[in-house]
Order: C-alpha cells, then sequence, then structure tokens
C-alpha cells in the first residue's frame, strides 16, 4: 500500500507529533519514537518492528494531559525503511479511555493538519 493510499483511508486528522514511545507485545518490548498522531493512532519509528496484527500495549506522554497515556493498539501497517523512509509501524488505537481520547482531540485542534485537502 502506497503512502497515498493509506493516507485516503485515514478517518482522523494527523499531526506531527514527536515523543519518545514503548510498546509491549506479550513477548517483547519495543521503543521508538512517534513521528505524527491522529485520534486513530500514531506512526512509531522504531528500528524492527513486529508484524502486522500485533497486538501491543502502547504508552506515551502528551502535552495536554498529565499523566502518561497507556492504550491498547493494533500494527496496521510497517516499513522496513527501504529507499528514504524511515523504518516504522501505523499503530491503530484500539481501546482509549474518554481522557484521554479528549486530550488527543484537544492537542488536534490547537496543531494544524500535516495534509491539507486541494
Amino acid at each position: 500500500m502506497t503512502e497515498t493510499e493509506k493516507r485516503d483511508q485515514r478517518q482522523s486528522p494527523r499531526l506531527k507529533y514527536e515523543a519518545s514511545v514503548e510498546l509491549e507485545s506479550d513477548d517483547r518490548f519495543y521503543t521508538g519514537f512517534s513521528r505524527n498522531i491522529s485520534g486513530g493512532g500514531l506512526f512509531v519509528a522504531v528500528a524492527s518492528p513486529p508484524p502486522v496484527g500485533t497486538r501491543l500495549t502502547v504508552r506515551f506522554r502528551l502535552p495536554t494531559h498529565p499523566d502518561p497515556v497507556e492504550a491498547e493498539a493494533e500494527v496496521r501497517w510497517v516499513r522496513d525503511g527501504s529507499g528514504d523512509l524511515m523504518p516504522g509501524m501505523g499503530v491503530r488505537f484500539l481501546s482509549l479511555p474518554d481522557r484521554v481520547s479528549a486530550a488527543i482531540d484537544q492537542y488536534l485542534k490547537q496543531h494544524e493538519s500535516l495534509f491539507f485537502d486541494e
């Protein structure tokens, strides 16, 4: 799937957001950095992303939320880092507490979208 096709499938705006992220599956622990965020998930830059479909617990901080965020997520797509693109994965939030969803929405409203409709 191309970057354009992925972008076209998104249901909420995506914003640049760089923060340390911890991810944990049943048998592995990953650390990386988010590159962007939306109400639906994150892109996380990691050297060796787990396979598509892997369920993870994701932990990160938001400037609009006082406590660390913890959410259940699923790997939706991976990028191996070939070419000029950094390796990483797109994760979709499976469950977000209402207060975390509100904090993400507040962050998104305070900033401009990375993509603009022409």
